[in-house]
C-alpha cells in the first residue's frame, strides 16, 4: 500500500487592481479517503478592483462549484476503477 504524504500548495495572481492568492491543502490518508481544503483570498489595490471583482464573484462560484464537483466525480470513477483491479 502506498503511503500518502500531505501536500500543501499556495498560487497567486497579482495585478494593478486586485492580488488573488488559492491554497490547496491534502491530508495524507484519512480513513478511507482524504482530507482536502480549499482557501482562497483577495485584497484589493484599488477601487477597480472592487469593481472587478464585484462583476465577476457571481461566475465564479457557478464556475468553481461545477469544476469541483466535476473533478470528484472524475476521482470517484478513477478510485472506482482501481478498486475492482
Amino acid at each position: 500500500m502506498p503511503k500518502f504524504k500531505d501536500f500543501y500548495s499556495i498560487e497567486g495572481y497579482i495585478t494593478e487592481h486586485l492580488c488573488f492568492y488559492v491554497s490547496l491543502y491534502c491530508s495524507g490518508k484519512f480513513g478511507n479517503g482524504q482530507y482536502t481544503s480549499i482557501t482562497t483570498l483577495v485584497t484589493f489595490n484599488n477601487y477597480m478592483g472592487k469593481v472587478y471583482f464585484a462583476t465577476i464573484w457571481f461566475f465564479h462560484k457557478l464556475i468553481v462549484s461545477r469544476m469541483l464537483k466535476r473533478a470528484i466525480n472524475i476521482l470517484t470513477k478513477i478510485n472506482h476503477r482501481r478498486n475492482l483491479d
